[in-house]
């Protein structure tokens, strides 16, 4: 029925992939990454593609970041420094969530691509790992175009151009990772393992009782199991790409 298609519809309208948008912004502040607030006063959270509410109910207890307040957002960030930007940069969170990072925040780069801001310095806000490193490496961004803030410094831009999150609900920007994947292929070649497993028996959460025993068996039909954890993202990559 057209109630039942309705309903279907209003389930599935948080889970479409995100459209890419540049906001070019003057004299924004950003708290934490990927937490900016505009000249204006507006707050741009969008991360995950999240309304407050949302992330409110998302946050682990205990977090000392953020806490809800009638389904908002109220800020109590320590900041240890503040530090003032003059150059225009284009904006990137450095995500501690692979995934988010991979997802979320790589594909963005699309956004400027044949832009007249496309190589400008990128501001990387946050706990900076050598993932982050490596994965824009190979994206074609040196570490000179870096400039790299730690999360607990408030950074605040003269001018700074803001893409807007490209993984909202899980729902990945199609234009997005289509980017990514085209730059990966132009400096990754495809490694020789045809069937792969991707293990999780490093990982801290959400492991397998008896991985064990799975690898053991898919090894018996050709597979070969790697820890990603174990590699940088342009190993992860080739193997990815040879991969059946």
């Amino acid at each position: 029925s057209s109630d039942l298609l309705q309903q279907h519809l209003h389930w599935a309208a948080p889970y479409q992939p995100p459209v890419l948008r540049v906001l070019a912004m003057q004299r924004a502040v950003a708290l934490a990454p990927n937490v900016i607030v505009t000249a204006g006063g507006q707050l741009l959270d969008d991360n995950n593609g999240f309304s407050n509410s949302e992330l409110c109910e998302h946050m682990p207890a205990g977090y000392n970041g953020i806490v809800a307040a009638g389904g908002q957002l109220l800020m109590a960030m320590r900041h240890r420094e503040t530090a003032r930007v003059n150059e225009p940069m284009i904006y990137l969170p450095a995500d501690v969530n692979y995934a988010h990072w991979v997802y979320g925040v790589l594909p963005r780069l699309a956004a400027f691509v044949g832009t007249e801001h496309e190589n400008l310095p990128i501001l990387l806000h946050g706990d900076v790992a050598s993932f982050h490193r490596d994965a824009l490496r190979v994206m074609g961004v040196d570490d000179g175009r870096l400039r790299i803030h730690a999360a607990r410094v408030r950074v605040e831009c003269k001018q700074l151009f803001y893409c807007t999150t490209s993984y909202s609900h899980h729902a990945p920007s199609a234009t997005g990772v289509r980017h990514v994947r085209e730059q990966v292929a132009k400096r990754v070649q495809p490694g020789e393992v045809k069937r792969l497993y991707l293990a999780r028996r490093h990982a801290k959460d959400r492991t397998l009782i008896n991985e064990a025993e799975v690898i053991a068996l898919l090894e018996r039909h050709g597979f070969t199991a790697i820890d990603p954890e174990q590699h940088d993202f342009a190993t992860q990559a080739s193997y990815a790409a040879g991969a059946d």
